[in-house]
């Protein structure tokens, strides 16, 4: 039944299983199965063999997809030199300018040669030098390789980017390159880059701070370069960031703009409005960088639109489907992106969980009653994003219910409004009366998010759930929808089972956690610290800068804290040049910081910093750990003395487990 329902959704699971199992699989084998498949359903002559042949083809075509689309990966870390095109915006970091760069050649062997791929550039703001879209640079010396994730359960930035055609990275200070020109080719992506620069010009002369000038640019332009961290984290907590990414919403709000616009002099079911409102969408899509989420929501209407003009009225729930279908065919490594992941299922939420909702209650106010849509939104989407939140972001933000309905009411007039202001921004009178408005919904909205954001217990923290709690709430999610459309006891009964089977392996795994203690030295670049975790509870030793630096909790312990289901969490403060003796349950612990030292105390673990250990002194009965403020030449003399010595630097992250 569902099948017939939802044509779309039996090829679009067989295309994921391929993508996803694609390293598994013989390309040349996948791409011949895919053709053979095809082949045979034709030759058939029939629709039904056709219709049963052809999801298997869509299997062996996801296998190969990811495999044809696949670059070489060039060799820039052996070359004397590169090459590069600015493609795409320069965003100030707190030291540098971040932007990417297109490979054009390398130069090895005395010449150059011909090169492709992408990389990441990093310009030191000493240099005095921000790139701008379509400069051309000559690197000197060889690209660093990204390297992958070095503690316990850190997000693997590596294979992101890798899976974004990204394999290398460069930081780049006075000397180390020159401007070498301009590119003589204009793309589509060198006009919205120009879009972009215009855009963040006018926001800067209308708002007054980097905060509403952040939230400006990343809602109607999808530029995060001014989003400064605090306000960023204003929006997480509320469980309203997906506001600050241009989305779905903001695609469906202008699709409704240019609709009644175009819709006022043109006839909505005949060919130039088609073309207009088609048009402008793609124009916006296209200047704000072609996300995942906005090609999706792009596509999607667009299949609405056309059909329309062709009088084919179309099932919502499958032309969604039929769009997943389109981009991973065009873009496999999507089905990775985590954006695209919540964007379609936040969308499938409100298409199948909406309506149900929105009948539950009515006002006959009509301010209750679109609030009461805003809400029954939001909760829509949230139930169908809720698992795939819990394992990517281990947070619930306990107030959404109050923040997504007002970010979601001003979001609607923010951003014609903003649009609006880009094309008038010159004019007298109506140009200062947009930009007063304008400016006066993004002060409203940020107030609301920061009020929401600063009431008690915003945040409930910690919440990791694995693959199979995300199975598992995803079932429980299934078999209630099913209930609700076929009212049969037996879905319930489903429900109830996977209930059981939820809280039963949430116990064992409490029960685990009670018991564990393991004493984690971590890989932090230019820092040091170690975890010493007992039950659900953590010590976090290092220095006392290093302890509230809010990046180290967020890039370098929380995802460990929350794997091992920490609830009880401290920082212990250690000199930054004194030598520490700690004892714990998994063996004592002596941690070199004070320069020269030439003695060593018995103890199962000897930490060193700063270089501070005497390489010529002889290490006995202890387990050597170098951390990531050791420099490289220092390391070396160690290692030419003393073997086994266990180099954070190298190996990342190390744990003991106690047995």
């Amino acid at each position: 039944m569902i099948l017939r329902t939802y044509p779309a959704l039996r090829y679009l699971v067989f295309l994921i299983t391929g993508i996803l199992l694609s390293g598994n699989l013989n390309f040349p084998l996948t791409l011949a199965g895919a053709g053979m498949c095809l082949l045979c359903g034709i030759l058939s002559l029939k629709i039904s063999a056709l219709r049963h042949v052809l999801p298997l083809a869509f299997f062996f075509l996801g296998g190969a997809l990811p495999r044809l689309y696949q670059e070489p990966v060039p060799p820039l870390q052996e070359a004397d030199g590169a090459m590069v095109e600015v493609a795409a915006y320069t965003e100030t970091k707190t030291a540098s300018y971040k932007t990417t760069g297109r490979v054009l050649g390398i130069f090895q062997n005395g010449k150059w040669a011909p090169a492709s791929g992408k990389t990441l550039l990093y310009f030191d703001q000493k240099a005095g030098v921000i790139p701008e879209y379509g400069e051309i640079y000559v690197l000197n010396g060889p690209l660093q390789e990204i390297e992958g994730p070095k503690s316990p359960y850190e997000f693997d930035y590596r294979q992101y980017l890798a899976r974004n055609h990204i394999f290398h990275r460069q930081f780049l200070r006075a000397g180390d390159f020159r401007k070498v020109g301009m590119s003589a080719h204009k793309s589509l992506f060198y006009y919205a880059h120009q879009a972009n620069v215009y855009t963040h010009r006018v926001f800067r002369e209308v708002l007054d701070n980097g905060s509403q000038l952040g939230v400006a640019e990343a809602m109607i332009g999808g530029m995060r370069a001014e989003l400064d961290p605090e306000t960023q984290q204003w929006y997480t907590d509320t469980g309203t960031v997906h506001a600050l990414a241009v989305s779905g919403m903001h695609i469906a709000i202008l699709f409704w703009v240019l609709n009644a616009v175009f819709g006022s002099f043109l006839n909505r079911r005949k060919l130039p409005f088609i073309a207009c409102v088609l048009f402008f969408l793609w124009a916006y899509a296209v200047f704000t960088g072609l996300s995942p989420s906005v090609c999706r929501s792009t596509l999607m209407f667009t299949i609405f639109q056309v059909g329309i003009f062709l009088k084919r009225t179309g099932n919502p729930v499958n032309t969604l489907l039929f769009s997943a279908l389109v981009l991973l065919m065009m873009v496999p490594e999507w089905i990775y992106d985590v954006g695209f992941q919540l964007s379609y299922l936040a969308v499938l939420g409100i298409l199948v969980f909406y309506p149900w909702l929105l009948r539950q209650l009515h006002f006959r106010q009509w301010a209750p009653q679109k609030l009461w849509e805003a809400t029954a939104v939001s909760l829509a989407a949230q139930v169908y994003t809720l698992p795939l939140t819990l394992y990517y972001f281990h947070q619930f933000p306990n107030y959404m219910l109050l923040a997504n309905p007002v970010v979601g009411l001003i979001s609607m007039p923010l951003l014609p409004v903003g649009l609006l202001l880009l094309f008038v921004f010159k004019v007298p009178v109506i140009g200062a009366l947009t930009g007063w408005i304008f400016k006066g919904l993004i002060v409203i909205m940020n107030a609301c998010v920061w009020y929401v954001h600063s009431l008690p217990a915003a945040v409930t923290y910690g919440l990791a759930l694995s693959v199979t709690g995300v199975i598992l709430l995803y079932g429980v999610t299934g078999f209630f929808q099913a209930w609700l459309k076929f009212r049969r006891v037996v879905y319930l009964k489903g429900m109830a089972v996977l209930v059981v089977i939820l809280m039963l392996w949430g116990a064992g795994k409490r029960v685990l956690q009670v018991r564990q203690a393991e004493l984690t030295f971590h890989h932090i670049p230019k820092g040091y610290g170690l975890s010493l975790v007992n039950g659900r509870s953590a010590v976090f030793f290092s220095s006392d800068s290093l302890s509230r630096d809010p990046q180290i909790e967020k890039y370098h312990l929380r995802n460990y804290y929350d794997a091992l289901g920490i609830s009880n969490r401290t920082a212990e403060t250690v000199a930054d040049a004194e030598n520490e003796l700690l004892h714990t349950e998994l063996g004592d612990i002596f941690w070199v910081k004070a320069a020269r030292t030439r003695s060593l105390p018995r103890a199962g673990y000897t930490l060193v910093s700063h270089n501070a250990l005497d390489p010529a002194i002889e290490v006995q009965g202890t387990q050597l750990i170098l951390d990531a403020t050791n420099a490289r030449s220092y390391i070396e003399r160690i290692r030419a003395r003393h073997s086994g010595v266990i180099v954070l630097n190298e190996v990342g992250s190390k744990t003991y487990r106690l047995k």
